[in-house]
């Protein structure tokens, strides 16, 4: 949830996600600037659209996204090509987060936080991704 704190913008989640509790050594992770939102009717015809290709949480991510001119934040291969295909806009993951955050960190906070990512998520950034080298040298030190 500190991490959250650095992202400047406002933090959406769609409502269907927030069912899926997130967790990290068995606590709830919980921030207070996150506002947990309901997809419009307005929407819908967009949500089931990208749900054809994307489940649904990732569907109603992008269509929250695309609807009200947001940057969506996933790590999810397919949900990240489908925004690419259809916007130049931004799309954040786990990675742009967690450098972003970064800056203001001791390199061992850092280096912590990315092992603690990995190991807990079975989280791999890809050597395609532009943070690769960043990331793999953050975690070492």
């Amino acid at each position: 949830s500190e991490i959250l704190s650095y992202w400047d913008g406002p933090l959406w989640v769609p409502e269907i996600v927030s069912r899926e509790a997130i967790k990290m050594d068995g606590k709830l992770i919980s921030y207070e600037g996150l506002t947990i939102l309901p997809l419009e009717a307005s929407e819908l015809p967009e949500f089931v659209d990208l749900a054809k290709e994307l489940d649904d949480g990732e569907a109603a991510t992008l269509c929250l996204a695309f609807s009200r001119r947001a940057t969506p934040a996933t790590d999810d291969n397919k949900a990240i090509r489908v925004w690419k295909s259809k916007t130049s806009a931004t799309i954040l993951g786990t990675a742009e987060l967690l450098h972003s955050w970064s800056h203001s960190q001791r390199a061992l906070e850092v280096a912590l936080a990315i092992q603690s990512i990995e190991s807990k998520a079975r989280f791999t950034l890809a050597r395609k991704h532009p943070l690769y080298d960043w990331w793999n040298s953050a975690k070492t030190a």
